[in-house]
């Protein structure tokens, strides 16, 4: 048998991997695991099994690039995909890969972005939702979606190759804790890093909890701290920014990624005191240019501009560049919101 797996980096797919294994080999015996992100990466893995390796491979990737997702999917293999909460993920990336809470948020969103290509009626989906569910009922759903047998038999089988005894009321919980493997919950203070407070990762959890579930999401807000202005270098974007000086970019990022579809963005400015005027032009950048505008600036209030474009891979990072046409004397101009709109949302 060989079963396509596709998870998030926390220790539910870890544990999830290890219940699958149980389950696979009592059905068929001994099965191989092999870990893969690109093509290339499943056909070396592939390749190094041999002939008397393939017939029993469970494939996992926990950041599957679109062309292994699209021949997964060609090959009809049974699929299951285990998908954590957007805050577990990102806090469990900081502290067991040394990431930053910004990369971690911007990694989460790539893989959650990539894991929502897989509808939702082609696979098992098991969630942190299930970690209070009993073992042994996770087990005899993911027999029945494998056929991989059926009965009490079998599930008190792979119950015992798990660890536990006839008739255990463990919870994947419980299962998890026994393994000495625990959720981190919420961040410490001191890894969400400087600059960065927890509204932040709260707004962008709201923002991205339906994606990864296979049905998208109809919106998405950018917070506007989370984007960069190149000077000084890097820094990030915080209150207004002034317009005095040449025609340049002023504000860029912030890198995350947007489920495959079509998409509006909305930009919303704030500008104070333009009295020389001014343009600015606004483009959405994934690998390449995927829409741009140029609008006039106003001496003073808040206005807005709709630029529709086209995700057609969600494992590239997308930004949105704000850059003025001409030099300026006066004025100030604050990003207040930036928000993404699905259209057939």
């Amino acid at each position: 048998m060989i079963v396509a797996v596709f998870g998030v980096p926390t220790a539910l797919s870890l544990v999830g991997c290890s219940i699958l294994k149980a389950i696979l080999e009592r059905a068929a015996g001994p099965h191989q695991q092999i870990a893969a992100i690109f093509l290339d990466d499943l056909r070396d893995a592939w390749t190094a099994l041999g002939e008397a390796g393939r017939d029993h491979v469970l494939i996992f990737s926990e950041l599957p690039s679109t062309p292994l997702l699209e021949l997964m999917r060609s090959s009809q293999l049974p699929t299951i995909v285990f998908l954590d909460d957007f805050k577990e993920v990102a806090n469990q990336l900081v502290q067991t890969r040394s990431m930053t809470m910004r990369a971690a948020i911007r990694h989460t969103t790539r893989v959650l972005c990539a894991i929502d290509q897989v509808q939702k009626g082609d696979a098992l989906r098991v969630t942190s939702a299930d970690f209070g569910r009993p073992l042994e009922s996770l087990v005899v759903s993911l027999c029945d979606f494998l056929q991989a047998g059926a009965g009490d038999d079998v599930s008190r089988d792979v119950m015992m190759r798990l660890g536990h005894a006839e008739a255990s009321a463990a919870t994947l919980s419980d299962h998890m804790k026994g393994k000495a493997i625990q959720t981190l919950s919420d961040p410490s203070n001191d890894t969400l890093g400087v600059g960065f407070d927890r509204a932040t990762l709260e707004f962008v959890a709201n923002q991205y909890a339906n994606v990864g579930a296979g049905a998208g999401a109809a919106q998405i807000a950018w917070p506007t701290e989370l984007f960069y202005r190149p000077d000084p270098p890097q820094d990030f974007l915080e209150g207004p920014m002034e317009l005095v000086g040449p025609a340049r970019l002023i504000a860029f990022g912030p890198y995350l990624h947007l489920p495959k579809g079509s998409w509006t963005v909305s930009v919303t400015i704030d500008v104070e005191e333009n009295f020389s005027g001014n343009e600015l032009q606004i483009d959405v950048f994934s690998g390449s240019i995927l829409v741009a505008g140029e609008t006039a600036l106003p001496v003073t209030g808040v206005f807005g501009i709709d630029l529709p474009f086209e995700i057609v891979d969600p494992f590239d990072p997308v930004e949105v560049r704000l850059q003025t046409l001409s030099g300026a004397i006066e004025g100030r101009l604050t990003l207040r919101e930036v928000v993404f709109q699905r259209a057939n949302g």
